[in-house]
């Protein structure tokens, strides 16, 4: 999402200043040169305090943007979130001539939802589901805006070494490997919280969790750190690919939208003042379809993840929502889905999973980048 040709400018403009700076110093140094260079001092200090606080500022507009779109994306999104889980849980078949199934389609299961808990249930667990957004948002955002920074400052500062073609051709390279890591830092955080909403979202009734805070105490009491992470590993498997792709895909997408559209169209800035211009449309459609191609690359894992976050918690589903499984662990879920259900339930639930990863990717960048744009203007104001 950095423009590495707006960075390179930005170490040559640096650069001619200095040069510039050097000569006019040098040229009147023969009538005051101590005090010349006291104020140059003077000078290069006020520069620098003043960068390091525009970058201070320009972090907690990602931070806070972040959080902000990812609370909204939430809201938008969670009915999807909740059918998605109901039938990633289901062991039985989802099929509409299947007589043993809860959950057979997208609108039975929704009907089926409002009619017997309500159309609140669309929206079960929806506070930790609001706090695992906005806290993933939050790190996520942030976090991939500096690495990259970091990783691009790094690469153009050694251009004797790696050419500026190649410094270019790396770009997808670079989103790929910061998106995952910061897919990493924003699931670290907000993991726990992603365990306390599968859990509310499918136990039965009468109701072990009746709040976020209840459940976050009951589990850290009787399972310990271990069962507020559990599913971590395979959710690490997932969400660093997957953040990698939907950053990478996205800047892809929205570098070929531009080579078709021109200046003149109506255009906004991506987050921070001195990125490319891209038009208003582009960050919603170029998201949906980054949302949509890294969510179908990893769903399977997506699905293992959510069936090993309720171990422990089999007994509180009751026989309401068929048959539980109790799985040992990563390998365990993956053999024993193969044998007692067949590959293609490892893609259970994707039609809404995939509806959700393309509203909410879509979402999610949009109104992201329309944040940060805001934020940055009224601080130049």
């Amino acid at each position: 999402m950095v423009d590495m040709n707006n960075n390179k400018n930005f170490s040559d403009n640096n650069f001619d200043n200095k040069t510039t700076t050097s000569s006019s110093t040098s040229s009147s140094s023969s009538s005051s040169s101590s005090s010349s260079s006291s104020s140059l001092r003077l000078l290069s200090s006020t520069n620098f305090n003043n960068n390091n606080n525009h970058q201070q500022k320009s972090n907690w507009h990602y931070v806070i943007s972040g959080f902000l779109s990812g609370c909204a994306t939430r809201f938008i999104c969670q009915p999807l979130d909740v059918l998605k889980i109901r039938f990633q849980l289901q062991i039985e078949p989802i099929s509409r001539s299947s007589s043993i199934s809860k959950y057979r389609s997208l609108t039975q299961t929704f009907s089926c939802i409002i009619r017997e808990e309500s159309v609140y249930a669309l929206w079960k667990g929806h506070v930790s589901a609001q706090m695992l957004s906005g806290i993933y948002g939050m790190a996520y955002f942030s976090s991939f805006e500096i690495l990259t920074k970091l990783t691009l400052k790094w690469l153009i500062d050694h251009e004797e070494i790696i050419s500026h073609k190649h410094v270019m051709q790396s770009q997808p390279l670079v989103h790929f490997i910061c998106g995952s890591m910061a897919g990493f830092t924003g699931t670290l955080l907000s993991h726990p919280f992603d365990v306390i909403r599968t859990r509310m979202v499918s136990q039965s009734e009468p109701k072990t969790y009746h709040n976020t805070r209840q459940a976050f105490m009951a589990i850290a009491k009787y399972e310990g750190r271990v069962g507020l992470y559990r599913g971590f590993l395979p959710t690490l498997m997932q969400i660093m690919p997957f953040s990698g792709a939907q950053f990478a895909t996205y800047n892809i997408f929205k570098e070929r939208w531009l080579q078709h559209y021109h200046s003149d169209h109506i255009a906004i800035n991506i987050g921070y003042k001195h990125g490319h211009e891209i038009h208003i449309q582009s960050s919603f459609f170029c998201g949906a379809l980054s949302g949509m191609v890294a969510k179908f690359l990893v769903y399977p894992l997506d699905l293992v993840k959510k069936r090993l976050q309720i171990r422990g918690f089999e007994a509180a589903r009751g026989n309401s929502f068929g048959k539980t499984v109790h799985y040992e662990g990563f390998i365990h879920c993956i053999v024993h889905t193969i044998q007692t259900e067949n590959l293609a339930a490892f893609y259970k639930g994707m039609i809404p999973s995939i509806f959700k990863s393309t509203l909410s990717t879509a979402l999610h960048f949009w109104l992201y980048e329309s944040l940060v744009k805001k934020l940055n203007n009224s601080n130049d104001d």
